[in-house]
């Protein structure tokens, strides 16, 4: 939080403030229940580049953090997502690879926008919009399962864990 100050000219406990009060903005309007420890660590845990690119702001940063949350990621999880997709060629090959295993039709185009404007937890729910629920995926076969979570750009269990955590936010 220090070296955020340092960045946005903001007092640690005006930072602070802006973090806990965004997260808790965001999560009101969406109903959602945040913990605070939970968000405040992410955002000290977020890299320099995801912390310049929300403009060294403790609100936004707070915003990707609890948004990411509402689909089942950590903040680590969503920017993953979001390098994936920016690496345009394998993106794409993951994304046909899946429509073909699954027989279903996948658009990633806005994601990988999202993901170019630096917005990393809108890339997430373009992608968690398209990998359908968990019950989705346990109808799925093993490959399929495999190709779905390359596609998204996390592993398997990243992509499985993330679901029940968003079915149970959702409870």
């Amino acid at each position: 939080l220090n070296k955020l100050s340092s960045v946005n000219g903001k007092s640690v406990e005006q930072n602070t403030k802006d973090i806990l009060g965004g997260a808790e903005a965001y999560a009101s309007r969406n109903k959602l229940v945040v913990n605070e420890k939970d968000v405040l660590k992410e955002v000290t845990k977020a890299s320099a580049s995801l912390k310049l690119s929300l403009g060294g702001s403790g609100d936004a940063l707070a915003i990707a953090v609890v948004k990411s949350k509402q689909f089942g990621l950590n903040l680590e999880q969503a920017s993953k997502i979001s390098e994936g997709l920016l690496s345009f060629e394998s993106s794409i090959e993951n994304e046909l690879s899946a429509e073909l295993l699954l027989g279903k039709n996948l658009n990633f185009e806005s994601a990988r926008q999202l993901a170019l404007n630096n917005d990393i937890a809108g890339a997430a729910e373009e992608i968690a919009k398209q990998v359908g629920t968990s019950a989705d995926f346990t109808n799925m076969n093993a490959i399929q399962q495999e190709a779905i979570a390359k596609a998204a750009g996390l592993t398997k269990d990243e992509l499985a864990q993330s679901l029940i955590d968003r079915e149970a936010l959702v409870k």
